[in-house]
């Protein structure tokens, strides 16, 4: 231990024997008041009835110089007027050393007696060392201790009514053109001890004196007492509420800041309401399309969601407006003719979310002001299976993915002949977040009904491709022929249904089985062409229509292949061709079409020594189709070409 630490505790154990204490200089803080209502109030406002007991007050910390194991301070507490001083203190505490931090705040109290009557205060403290020099004074502040009522409780004078409110009698049209209230204004002079922020409590009764309590309070500021100009209003749903009129009084109290009250009321300012009275009851609104299944689900949205406003108590005035409440949600007013039907768009449907969830569904009674009605729980439900899309609540949802008909030859969107033999099986890749137990269902073209399903089993995922149950042949052969059937599945959640887009399958599984066979028109009696029948200007190939298949629109495909042989073998690869042709009402009425073959090369002249094949298809309208058999071949002795054929003329 250093030997200046050993002097200092040597010195603290002999206490005032062995130490000469300097005098406390430094201001010290000032007191504590908790009792105070704003401690920044520089007149320090004391609530009323504190003076009805000790006020405590507290040294918040401790000073310099304190003294220490030995020796002693004196507080002394000094609460005076300040324009009459004793200079005696109201509390003198002697505080024996060691005085410590954990002493703070030290408790002091001015007694109860000091405190009356009623007045502005001076309050300070001072720490005095025995056989010292005079006490230090801590800081000043000031305390006000107000018992007394506004007005000294001389009851007050009444209110005075608005100047343009002729008689005191207050209608639905003194409201409409006065922003709905009645503004009061205080008599003049302003009531006895008025302050700033004093508290006027407006009470509206039929009785005098009222049983009510007040409807609303206004806080009175300087600048209106210096103005001599202290207003107050009556609020017109505050007149309404009684819903009954009649001789109603206005009356007011005063509280000031340190809670003191007018024990009386003032005198009444009586006025007269002759008002239309409100409805006695405001029902809340039906939902018929809710009604009929206790649920509002997209089949609702997409026929229109209605509220109902009706059965409201009469009488109703030409201004009254009804604006519906769903979910939280406001609706424009509209005029309250009743029965009022009022459209729900889907922006307002979905705007809580797409549930399932309860909504409450009510309407605001607008009359100068308005009131709520009684509300209706409306279940809704508008989640779907697959995702959404901006054009809900529209059924069809072309963000769905599209199915795809695949039958036994395994080309997608095409049934011919040949798939008779196999199912045809419906192909999907999942939609965005499937579940469990949701249900797709296939249409096909104009059957009624569904013709196939799935149901999506755990474990499915978005983009896994599934299988519908095969679609029967009994259906596809309700449209055997059609190149464009449209096909199309729905989701449901068991609630709520979507559509897909269509997918368009080419079915042609019934054909034309009696065709007529082309004929080679320019050939001779034995099947020949020669330079006679100038085959360089092309081959005509004619369709005879007298089976009847045949009509304006349909299309007829020529298929042409040269041989290096009279019969169909040996073919010649580069002269084979397909030529359509469409059907013209000309073409019926000639009852046939003539398909011409050209250009002459590739199609004719590579062939010498050899033959031609054909045969046509028929595509009607309505998707039906049909292969001719083919002609006996058109054959060719040798090449024949214009330059040819003009040589051998010449010879001869």
């Amino acid at each position: 231990m250093s030997e200046s630490k050993e002097n200092k505790d040597l010195d603290e154990r002999e206490g005032p024997l062995m130490r000469k204490r300097d005098p406390i200089l430094a201001e010290l803080k000032k007191l504590s008041i908790p009792l105070i209502i704003e401690d920044s109030d520089p007149e320090g406002l004391l609530p009323t009835g504190s003076q009805n007991q000790p006020l405590p007050v507290d040294v918040p910390e401790r000073w310099p110089n304190y003294a220490i194991a030995g020796e002693e301070d004196i507080i002394e507490l000094y609460w005076e007027r300040p324009n009459n001083r004793t200079g005696v203190p109201v509390q003198k505490v002697t505080v024996p050393g060691p005085i410590a931090e954990d002493m703070f705040p030290y408790p002091l109290e001015v007694p109860k007696n000091a405190l009356q009557p009623d007045g502005r205060f001076e309050i300070w403290y001072e720490v005095v060392i025995p056989g010292g020099s005079p006490g230090a004074p801590s800081e000043h502040r000031f305390v006000t201790v107000d018992s007394e009522p506004p007005s000294y409780n001389k009851q007050l004078e009444a209110l005075l009514f608005p100047s343009n409110l002729p008689g005191n009698i207050i209608t639905e049209e003194y409201l409409w053109n006065n922003s709905d209230k009645v503004e009061f204004r205080l008599p003049s002079p302003i009531y006895t001890g008025a302050a700033d922020r004093d508290v006027l409590e407006l009470f509206w009764s039929p009785t005098n004196p009222p049983t009510e309590t007040f409807v609303t309070t206004k806080t009175v500021l300087q600048a209106e007492i210096d103005a001599g100009d202290i207003r107050v209003d009556l609020q017109g749903d505050d007149i309404r509420a009684p819903n009954q009129n009649g001789t109603f009084h206005a009356f007011y109290k005063v509280r000031d800041r340190a809670g003191n009250e007018t024990l009386t009321y003032s005198k009444p300012a009586t006025g007269t309401v002759s008002l239309v009275p409100w409805p006695s009851r405001l029902p809340p609104p039906t939902v018929p399309l809710h009604d009929d299944d206790n649920l509002v689900h997209r089949a609702d949205a997409r026929a229109q969601v209605q509220a109902v406003v009706d059965n409201i108590p009469p009488p109703l005035q030409p201004n009254d407006q009804i604006e519906l409440v769903w979910g939280g949600v406001a609706l424009p007013p509209r005029n309250a003719v009743l029965p009022l039907n009022i459209p729900v768009p889907w922006s307002v449907l979905i705007a809580n979310g797409p549930g399932p969830s309860v909504v409450k569904v009510g309407y605001n009674f607008i009359r100068s002001s308005s009131r709520p009605s009684e509300e209706a729980d409306i279940n809704i439900d508008f989640t779907v299976a697959g995702q959404d899309h901006s054009n809900a609540p529209a059924l069809l949802n072309s963000l769905l993915p599209l199915i795809d008909i695949v039958g036994g030859s395994g080309v997608p969107n095409v049934l011919l002949p040949a798939d008779r033999t196999s199912p045809v099986i419906p192909k999907l890749k999942l939609y965005q977040a499937p579940n469990p137990r949701e249900v797709l269902e296939l249409y096909w073209g104009q059957y009624s009904g569904a013709v196939a399903s799935y149901t999506v089993q755990t474990g499915d995922v978005e983009g896994a491709e599934v299988s519908f149950s095969a679609v029967s042949w009994d259906v596809i052969d309700t449209e055997p022929n059609n190149a464009r059937l449209p096909v199309y599945y729905t989701t449901s959640n068991g609630v709520n249904e979507q559509q897909s887009e269509n997918t368009y399958v080419r079915v042609q599984v019934a054909t034309i089985d009696d065709l007529p066979a082309p004929v080679f028109e320019d050939a001779d009696g034995f099947g020949y062409i020669g330079c006679e029948d100038k085959p360089w200007e092309g081959i005509r190939v004619r369709i005879q229509f007298g089976s009847g298949h045949f009509a304006a629109g349909d299309e007829v495909t020529v298929f042409w292949q040269g041989y290096r042989a009279f019969n169909s073998t040996d073919p010649i690869e580069a002269t084979y061709g397909e030529f359509p042709e469409e059907i013209r009402p000309e073409h019926i009425r000639d009852g046939f079409i003539d398909v011409w073959i050209l250009p002459f090369d590739p199609h004719i002249k590579p062939v010498s020594r050899g033959s031609w094949g054909t045969y046509y298809t028929l595509t009607k309208t309505d998707g039906q189709f049909g292969t001719s058999p083919a002609p006996e071949n058109l054959k060719i002795v040798e090449t024949v070409s214009e330059e040819q054929c003009a040589a051998s003329r010449h010879e001869d």
